[in-house]
């Protein structure tokens, strides 16, 4: 798949916990873990981010994560935004936990008094199943959230910053060889300062 980027120097980072995640496994709890997918113009997803698993546990915490705006979102904040909820297995396939659909503005909007962030999981297949008694397969928590601008050096040479540059070369051969102990350019391998 293709995409034309825009030009958009902005990094996200967002940290993500979750409580009263089903558990997934036979024995012990589960071994969730994050995927973020943006929706792409064909309305199929693409993985931009995957969290680390945090094992045997149903109410997970995981580190915050920086993920370029350009990569997550390609700039549009309104793009719609896929964050799955999977049990890790090391043997077999992993089990989907839940899933919800957002976008970057609500997220940048922060997990605040008037925009509470519990968002709930969903596994439509366990909600055909359950129908009506079904709520939810755990809720995902939005813990903070920081956009800002990434500065490259190209934009502080157009900031008129000044360099000031000097190189200096000593081709003196009467040093001698550096593989020969007797030069002052002498490489030794041991630490030994030349």
């Amino acid at each position: 798949r293709a995409e034309e980027l825009s030009a958009n120097k902005q990094i996200a980072l967002i940290s993500f916990s979750a409580t009263n995640l089903d558990k997934k496994d036979f024995l012990g709890k589960s071994d969730p873990y994050l995927t973020i997918s943006r929706v792409n113009p064909d309305t199929t997803y693409t993985v931009v981010h995957k969290t680390e698993v945090i094992r045997n546990t149903l109410s997970p915490q995981w580190r915050p994560f920086n993920v370029k705006v350009q990569q997550l979102c390609g700039g549009d904040y309104d793009r719609n935004l896929k964050i799955d909820c999977y049990d890790w297995d090391e043997n077999s396939a992993h089990d989907l936990i839940g899933s919800f659909v957002t976008n970057l503005r609500r997220l940048s909007a922060g997990p605040t008094q008037q925009n509470s962030y519990d968002l709930p999981c969903i596994n439509e297949e366990k909600r055909k199943r359950k129908g009506k008694s079904y709520t939810n397969s755990g809720v995902v928590r939005l813990n903070t959230i920081s956009i800002s601008q990434e500065v490259t050096f190209l934009d502080y040479i157009r900031g008129g910053t000044q360099m000031h540059f000097a190189v200096a070369v000593d081709f003196t051969a009467s040093n001698g060889n550096p593989s020969d102990p007797r030069s002052l350019h002498f490489m030794d391998y041991s630490g030994r300062p030349n």
